[in-house]
């Protein structure tokens, strides 16, 4: 009779058990898994005037087609002759919505800090921060104009149609990012 009833109280625990893991996965919630497992590949998010290539390149061609009006603005004129300041060369975007510029009239290089508002992903509204009489810089100039204008969390990337790289002359076709900062001098050249 005490076996019987040892096997009753095994049946009872075995059959709460049970009912305890039934009760458990019916309650539980269903997790859906997401979409892409790998965060690092999911597509970035397309905020801003500026967040890849080719909203940077559209930025610059913006800027570009609105040079004649701005340049106007440019309270330094140019010397010798010129009546105008030629369109910029070199475009460092260094966050902020700002871009570092360079422009001269044949014989005089200038930079200038120029800020603009971002509408619906287009660049509008350029204006200018301040203008620079001694570009090219050096290292420590530089990074302190980075440090005043700049977003270090942004990064720095510099585009341009032509470069003096290993003692050559290197066009290219349209607006290109390159790795060179320049915006600093170096006296051999990159």
């Amino acid at each position: 009779m005490k076996q019987k009833g040892f096997v009753s109280v095994i049946f009872v625990v075995l059959a709460v058990v049970l009912a305890g893991i039934i009760m458990y996965l019916t309650l539980i919630k269903k997790v859906d898994a997401p979409a892409n497992d790998n965060p690092i590949m999911q597509e970035p998010i397309k905020v801003g005037c500026d967040f890849d290539k080719d909203t940077r390149i559209k930025t610059i061609n913006t800027f570009v087609d609105s040079w004649l009006e701005f340049e106007k603005k440019v309270v330094e004129r140019p010397v010798l002759g010129s009546t105008v300041w030629g369109k910029p060369n070199y475009y460092q975007f260094i966050g902020n919505n700002r871009i570092l510029i360079n422009f001269e009239d044949g014989h005089v290089a200038l930079a200038s800090v120029i800020e603009y508002r971002c509408e619906k992903d287009n660049a509008i509204g350029f204006s200018n921060l301040e203008i620079f009489n001694d570009f090219p810089f050096n290292e420590v100039r530089w990074n302190s104009l980075y440090s005043k204008y700049g977003n270090k969390d942004y990064g720095v990337y510099s585009y341009t149609k032509s470069i003096f790289k290993g003692g050559k002359i290197i066009q290219y076709n349209d607006w290109t990012e390159v790795p060179e900062n320049l915006f600093i001098w170096y006296p051999k050249g990159y």
